[in-house]
């Protein structure tokens, strides 16, 4: 029970209060943001429970949206710093493809991102830094037949109760709502959430749309482990040192010698 009372408080103490000058289309915006943030730290209860140590993760993420092709929509990339450490971990959403059609003027961000303006396809690579509790990016697009991005993830532990988490949205094109309901635990409407808990791989949850006819995965890059690292190290090493060595003369080169 004092566990659960400490959990409200700190998110009592994180919610931030609404300034009275805001227009009703932001206050909703905000209060959809905070769902999205409460969703986030409520699956992070759930999931983190990983060793304090360092590593990476790979993913790459495929969406099949053939029946939203010409649907406006928004893409959310947030990254939830709730670790108690700062500037510990980064997110980069890289390779990013699309056969929509980006809104290269209406993307915006939230505290700790940085973004690219390559062309194409832009604004991508995105990389999110935990530098505050809530770090967001959010792209408009028109939506095509198919969307993909490789997600690079830090693993680096903090030594606080929670976790840091990174979840991906589709959100409606004016980013106040998702585009359709998944079956994410917290009703914030996720496709995927990876808790960043210290182990190599993370604790992936990838969800699935209820009613719309729309498909995803989420599947892992494998990355060279140490010890193969190592091992190729040595054996380059070897062989190297094969070629470089002199060879033996024979008896009757000696005998001419």
């Amino acid at each position: 029970m004092r566990v659960r009372n400490c959990q409200r408080l700190r998110v009592r103490k994180l919610w931030r209060p609404i300034g009275s000058g805001q227009t009703a289309s932001t206050l909703s915006s905000l209060r959809r943001r905070k769902l999205r943030w409460l969703g986030s730290l409520s699956l992070l209860l759930s999931l983190s429970s990983g060793p304090t140590v360092a590593g990476a993760t790979a993913l790459q993420f495929v969406l099949d949206t053939t029946s939203l092709s010409g649907v406006t929509a928004t893409l959310a990339l947030d990254l939830i710093g709730n670790d108690g450490g700062t500037g510990n971990n980064t997110v980069t959403i890289s390779d990013f493809y699309t056969d929509g059609a980006l809104d290269l003027t209406g993307s915006s961000i939230v505290n700790g991102v940085t973004v690219t303006t390559p062309s194409p396809p832009g604004p991508f690579p995105v990389i999110l830094a935990d530098t505050d509790l809530f770090n967001e990016f959010l792209q408009p697009l028109a939506l095509g037949t198919t969307l993909r991005f490789t997600l690079n993830l830090t693993e680096r532990r903090a030594t606080g109760m929670f976790s840091d988490a990174f979840s991906f949205f589709l959100l409606n094109g004016a980013a106040t709502l998702p585009l359709f309901a998944t079956d994410d635990p917290t009703g914030a409407g996720a496709l995927f959430q990876v808790d960043i808990d210290g182990t190599a791989g993370g604790g992936l949850s990838s969800f699935n749309a209820l009613q719309a006819n729309v498909t995803w995965t989420v599947t892992a890059v494998p990355l060279p482990s140490t010890a193969w690292l190592l091992g190729a190290g040595v054996l380059g090493g070897l062989a190297a040192r094969r070629r470089t060595r002199p060879t033996p003369l024979s008896r009757r080169e000696k005998g001419q010698g």
